[in-house]
């Protein structure tokens, strides 16, 4: 499962993105959502809405190269501080705004279902009280609330 902070707001709560995935043409890493594409599937849904950005929780159902980030954009809402596929702008995180918080996985050895979970990065919690500040709320109070 992964924890996402997008760009702009979302209509729906909960949907999926069903759209091929291949290179773009020119580029060694850059992807795109193509018809001759690789399938790829991606399931979302919204966590909050804030005023600029949504914090997103997703599930990959298929494992292309920068599948999120892929069809977060070409549904119009890059990940925030993407520098490939959007732009980057915001302060606190210098980097996509992208988190795998747990993976599952069957080991066979052990014949059990294994979960790791990861803690949201420090960087990307700043991001989210960032974009969560009430308008008109200072900047010093939302760095001085995430110190740590």
């Amino acid at each position: 499962m992964y924890i996402a902070l997008a760009k702009g707001r979302f209509k729906n709560r909960h949907g999926a993105i069903n759209q091929p995935i291949g290179r773009q043409p020119g580029s060694f890493v850059k992807r795109m959502v193509r018809t001759d594409g690789k399938a790829a599937l991606t399931e979302y849904w919204v966590v909050k809405q804030m005023r600029a950005t949504t914090l997103l929780k997703l599930r990959l159902h298929t494992g292309r190269t920068h599948q999120i980030r892929v069809h977060l954009t070409a549904l119009g809402h890059p990940l925030v501080g993407d520098f490939l596929y959007g732009q980057q702008t915001d302060p606190f995180i210098h980097r996509q705004a992208l988190h795998c918080a747990s993976v599952t996985f069957y080991d066979p050895f052990a014949a059990t279902t294994v979960t790791c979970y990861a803690p949201l990065p420090s960087d990307l919690a700043r991001a989210v009280t960032f974009e969560s500040r009430q308008p008109g709320q200072p900047l010093s109070a939302v760095t001085m609330a995430n110190k740590n």
